[in-house]
């Protein structure tokens, strides 16, 4: 099931009784726009390929009580607009969900023009912007409900492939922003990709999975298995500082902790998502 229908379903439902919501695209090609656009075509606005636009606009809207939703495909909605995102929400408590698809290397077929892995660290620097990288479609689809209930700045990150609705029957998903699998307490990997992380599984079933969705503080327990481990790996769909990695180090003192990440010859590949996982060591 992909996020993005999830996602855009549960918005438009919510217009029924919300009008002050806005919903800004430079995408017109996902079909779950359709009903959205065609029931409330007052809340929506396509702005084409204007990514700056969208962020411009949007802070008028913001500012003016109408919050909004800018959605895009995740290279152009996020390095193409980090400059507005900073300077007008940066500065600014005006909310804004700020939503993009397709993050790391979901596209992967038009190689580095359309990878968007520096996202994380972009989004992240801005004060007072929260990045979500949501494990399943029912998570990310409670992300944007808590968003709609009390709109503040928040960026959700996407999978452009298709995720379980629901994973709750294998991972535990008590925690807010971190979902785990732990079958062996030796051997942790963990991921900012829900995606890689789910294909990882399938091939290394003794390890335990962990899913970081947002950099907030770890639970105890959780820092206590992975500074307890024998074995901790850090897979990104990002480079070596641009994921989630200067963060993780920060917050847990593992000397041991293995970094597999893109490497800057990414600009020279010409290579399907799963064949750039095999040549990083990302699988």
């Amino acid at each position: 099931m992909l996020q993005r229908d999830c996602v855009i379903e549960h918005i438009t439902e919510h217009l029924l009784n919300n009008k002050k919501f806005n919903f800004i695209s430079a995408d017109f090609g996902a079909k779950a726009l359709d009903r959205l656009r065609e029931e409330y075509p007052q809340n929506f606005h396509f702005v084409g390929i204007a990514e700056q636009f969208a962020i411009d606009f949007a802070y008028g809207l913001s500012s003016s009580s109408l919050n909004p939703i800018v959605y895009g495909m995740s290279p152009f909605i996020t390095l193409r607009c980090i400059e507005q995102v900073k300077v007008l929400f940066g500065q600014s408590k005006f909310p804004l969900l700020l939503m993009s698809v397709g993050g790391g290397l979901g596209y992967d077929h038009s190689t580095l023009s359309h990878f968007s892995l520096e996202d994380i660290s972009l989004l992240g620097s801005i004060p007072g912007f929260k990045v979500l990288t949501p494990a399943d479609c029912k998570r990310s689809e409670n992300f944007v409900k808590k968003w709609l209930k009390s709109p503040n700045q928040i960026y959700l990150r996407l999978e452009r492939q298709s995720l379980p609705f629901d994973i709750s029957e294998s991972y535990d998903t008590q925690n807010e922003y971190l979902v785990h699998n732990i079958k062996n307490r030796e051997k942790i990997a963990i991921f900012s990709s829900p995606y890689l992380a789910y294909e990882y599984e399938k091939l290394n079933h003794e390890d335990s999975i962990i899913i970081i969705e947002s950099t907030m503080p770890l639970p105890n327990n959780i820092l206590e298995l992975i500074t307890k481990a024998k074995t901790v790996k850090l897979f990104e769909e990002a480079y070596e500082f641009t994921g989630i990695y200067p963060w993780i180090t920060k917050n847990i003192s593992f000397k041991n902790l293995e970094h597999h990440f893109i490497g800057e010859e990414i600009a020279d590949d010409r290579l399907k998502r799963k064949s750039i996982w095999e040549k990083y060591n990302l699988i």
